[in-house]
């Protein structure tokens, strides 16, 4: 099995065949995984041990209760219950991610749930129409309640993050009207007298940091080095017709980070509630323990603390492993909530719903 947690970072082994040496502190490679995407590599998976179930980090221990989760933001004053499904890294079009569709549909057709978020990687291995029309649209037939789903790294898989972007839109749109892409698009809806505006990025990662927070420029150059060995996403995505390499991501994440901070502060400004969805993690703290020293964490995580002020609720996926914390120093809620490739997941909720505005 593929390490739990981890996304299947398919690792690659050399054009001969050879296992390259893993930068310090990642995972190591163990057997090959047995298939490949476009043009033939040879694909290895992540093997490490599975974290203990018990005793885990604070922030990713599974909140008691029940699958509902109550949040009321500041300046929210209504007291009817505003629900919506999450909902993160749907899997691979296998039997179990079929499992999910009659609890999904199930669950989107209360009265009180207003809309469905999934949370990044719509499909995989890549993005290819062939995988939505088997791994989204037939397991999300019959949910009629607004969808709005993030890209994550393997939607772009196999396409140009310059050059198909708005073809993704199109697709999505000629799926049904109430599908909305959210790649870099923010989306309004109101309820009882207040507005919320759902701001939606992939957010690729800056790679800035590294677990023993080394300085800059080394921290950046020890995790840009790591990325570009051991990540598929600069050997199956383009970027302009080129070779997708991590200045082009640590470029984009530069815009999306613009176009976040500016739809938040749009949104305060007209006295609206904003809920920010992105792939990639937010903070560090969003990083399973099982992977806290890996210097690959500078890849799958920001390290933004400071950009989730004012933001009462952060969704995000690209982790497969389940969290639900504040951030402490500006009250952010910040939730994931994957199923991964199969059952790895053991603290996955089919029926996670997210109620905002509700009493406390």
């Amino acid at each position: 099995r593929a390490a739990p947690g981890r996304p299947r970072a398919r690792l690659l082994a050399g054009r001969a065949g050879r296992r390259p040496a893993p930068p310090a502190g990642a995972p190591r490679l163990d057997r090959p995984c047995g298939r490949s995407l476009r043009g033939g590599h040879p694909l290895r998976r992540q093997a490490v041990p599975r974290p203990h179930r018990r005793g885990s980090r604070r922030g990713h221990r599974r909140r008691e209760g029940g699958p509902r989760r109550r949040i009321r933001p500041p300046g929210v004053t209504d007291t009817d219950a505003f629900s919506f499904v999450i909902l993160g890294d749907p899997g691979e079009g296998d039997a179990s991610q079929y499992v999910l569709h009659d609890q999904i549909v199930k669950t989107t057709a209360n009265s009180d749930v207003k809309f469905m978020v999934i949370s990044s990687d719509v499909v995989y291995p890549d993005g290819a129409m062939k995988d939505y029309e088997k791994k989204f649209w037939l397991p999300m037939k019959g949910v009629t309640k607004p969808v709005y789903a993030i890209p994550g790294n393997h939607d772009w898989y196999g396409l140009d993050l310059v050059r198909d972007r708005t073809a993704s839109v199109k697709r999505w749109k000629e799926q049904g009207s109430h599908l909305h892409l959210l790649d870099d698009r923010s989306w309004t809806l109101s309820h009882e007298g207040e507005t919320y505006r759902l701001i939606g990025s992939t957010w690729l990662s800056a790679m800035d940091w590294t677990p023993d927070d080394r300085p800059q420029p080394f921290a950046t150059q020890i995790a840009t080095a790591a990325a570009q060995q051991a990540i598929n996403d600069f050997q199956f995505i383009r970027h302009d017709d080129e070779s997708f390499t991590p200045w082009h991501a640590r470029e984009l994440h530069l815009l999306s980070t613009q176009f976040i901070r500016h739809e938040i502060a749009q949104a305060r400004e007209a006295g609206q509630v904003p809920i920010v969805i992105t792939h990639f993690l937010p903070t560090r703290r969003s990083v399973h323990p099982q992977f806290a020293t890996s210097v690959l964490n500078g890849y799958f995580a920001n390290d933004q603390d400071a950009l989730t002020a004012g933001v009462p609720l952060w969704i995000h996926g690209h982790t497969h492993n389940s969290c639900d914390y504040t951030v402490p120093a500006t009250g952010c809620r910040v939730v994931c909530n994957p199923k991964g490739y199969g059952r790895e997941n053991a603290e996955f909720r089919k029926d996670l719903v997210i109620t905002l505005g509700a009493p406390p």
